[in-house]
C-alpha cells in the first residue's frame, strides 16, 4: 500500500475520532450499549465492536475512531481504560 494512501487514512481516522467525541456521539454510543449490556458486558461488547469495525476499516484507522468511544465506555462503567481499550485493539488487529 502506498504510504500516502496510508497516511491520509490516519488523517481522516483522528478527524473523524476527535468530532465523534466532541459531539458526543461516542458518549451516546456508550450509554445505549452499557444499557442494552450492563456494565459486566462492556468488554465483550468492546471486542465485539472491534470486530465489526474491523472488517471496513483499516487497523490504525479503526483504533484512533474507536478510542474516544473507549474511553467513555470505561468512564461509565467505571473502569480502567486500558482494560477496556485492550479487547477493542486485539479484535481490531486480527482483522
Amino acid at each position: 500500500m502506498d504510504l500516502r494512501i496510508t497516511h491520509s487514512h490516519n488523517w481522516l481516522g483522528s478527524i473523524l475520532g476527535k468530532s465523534v467525541e466532541e459531539s458526543g456521539g461516542a458518549h451516546s454510543i456508550a450509554t445505549t450499549l452499557l444499557a442494552k449490556s450492563g456494565s459486566r458486558r462492556s468488554l465483550l461488547v468492546m471486542a465485539t465492536l472491534g470486530l465489526i469495525f474491523g472488517i471496513p476499516l483499516f487497523g490504525p484507522v479503526g483504533i484512533v475512531l474507536l478510542t474516544p468511544l473507549a474511553a467513555t465506555v470505561a468512564k461509565e462503567a467505571q473502569l480502567c481504560t486500558l482494560r477496556v481499550a485492550l479487547p477493542l485493539v486485539i479484535t481490531l488487529s486480527i482483522n
